[in-house]
């Protein structure tokens, strides 16, 4: 490489170093996606750049994974162009569903570049006390109120309390959207109303009980007002 080249060379570095091209990069669209009735599924962006043009990189391969197992075939991401993946999402995939985006460039693929992430679907297929999605204690799940007579039931399991740890559960309705009046009742197996929580307008509803060992409900309902775009966040600890 002659002194030419090489000034070009290092130019060429420079300018791809700053612009922050230098590297390839993945995008995921969202950390959760809303199905309904109506829409029962979504889609999910996944961009990739390779960012290669500079350094002679001409091709890479993208692969994605649905909680660790492969999902669709791998795809070619060429340095002049962005590729831009979409994702299917139902609510039989479940609340979290971990989508994972490999990129991998250079010889054979090798050097590879991971984006992870944990996405909330949010559906409306939980209105029911027997159809009640199933949680997990210190997660939160995001759901919305489509109409007047909507209601979101989750199943948790309480669990005997750790030396040191909470001894009670503790629920928190939060996020909830401008111009609506949520509230959460805790329940019993049979659907008895155990706690509930009824403040006013959007303000955060909270419930803190000590409980036997067992499963129990958790209903969030509206007072008035509904939303079929904007979520609301509900997080549950256990003992």
């Amino acid at each position: 490489m002659n002194i030419r080249s090489l000034s070009i060379f290092v130019l060429c570095v420079g300018i791809c170093v700053l612009s922050g091209c230098s590297k390839p990069e993945i995008k995921i669209s969202s950390d959760r996606v809303n199905v309904s009735e109506v829409n029962p599924e979504a889609n999910l962006t996944i961009q990739a750049d390779i960012n290669g043009k500079l350094f002679g990189i001409k091709k890479g391969e993208l692969e994605i994974y649905k909680n660790n197992v492969v999902w669709g075939t791998r795809e070619d991401v060429l340095a002049s162009k962005t590729v831009k993946r979409k994702v299917t999402l139902a609510e039989s995939d479940g609340n979290n569903i971990v989508i994972k985006a490999v990129l991998g460039v250079g010889k054979k693929s090798k050097k590879k570049t991971e984006e992870s992430r944990t996405i909330s679907i949010v559906g409306d297929g939980n209105n029911t006390l027997a159809s009640a999605d199933v949680i997990n204690g210190g997660v939160t799940n995001y759901g919305y109120i489509a109409y007047p007579s909507d209601a979101d039931y989750y199943k948790i399991y309480c669990p005997m309390p750790m030396v040191g740890g909470p001894s009670s559960i503790e629920i928190t309705l939060f996020s909830i959207p401008g111009n609506v009046n949520y509230d959460v009742q805790l329940l019993n197996t049979i659907g008895t109303v155990m706690n509930e929580s009824t403040n006013p307008g959007s303000a955060d509803e909270n419930i803190s009980r000590s409980l036997p060992v067992g499963n129990y409900y958790i209903k969030v309902y509206t007072a008035s007002g509904c939303s079929i775009t904007d979520t609301y966040a509900l997080k549950v600890v256990v003992p």
